[in-house]
């Protein structure tokens, strides 16, 4: 697969951090198709109605280098270089995260009140039992 269009993808997977089984989801097939594609032993050719679909998934990327491995990787390289891009799964994730932060947080304000309660209800308790 030398500078063929299944590795340059297999390239990008790999970097974006984007499953097999989550390609597979977004062009709606099954996960062994996407597979058979990327694998250097069966090197299947890539339909070219998936073209765009897969390329929508990797934001940044030039069309050119990735339709035909020609030119530079990223559409504008001073730009790109250092710039993360998440895929769907994770940029879902980081939200689903984000979400778990805010209701410990949530919940630690009011462990900490209970706590404050607590200490209350146990010095009116010390000074019941002394009278």
């Amino acid at each position: 697969m030398e500078n063929s269009i299944n590795q340059r993808i297999k390239e990008l997977v790999k970097e974006f951090g984007i499953s097999q089984k989550e390609l597979a989801s977004v062009l709606n097939i099954k996960q062994q198709n996407v597979t058979n594609w990327l694998s250097d032993k069966i090197n299947q050719p890539i339909p070219e109605k998936y073209y765009l679909l897969m390329y929508e998934q990797f934001k940044g990327i030039n069309l050119n280098w990735f339709l035909l491995g020609q030119g530079q990787k990223y559409a504008d390289p001073l730009k790109n270089n250092n710039t993360i891009v998440k895929c769907q799964s994770c940029i879902k994730k980081d939200g689903v995260i984000e979400e778990l932060k805010s209701q410990i947080e949530k919940q630690s304000v009011e462990l900490k009140k209970l706590y404050i309660e607590i200490g209350k209800l146990e010095e009116r308790l010390k000074s019941a039992k002394k009278k």
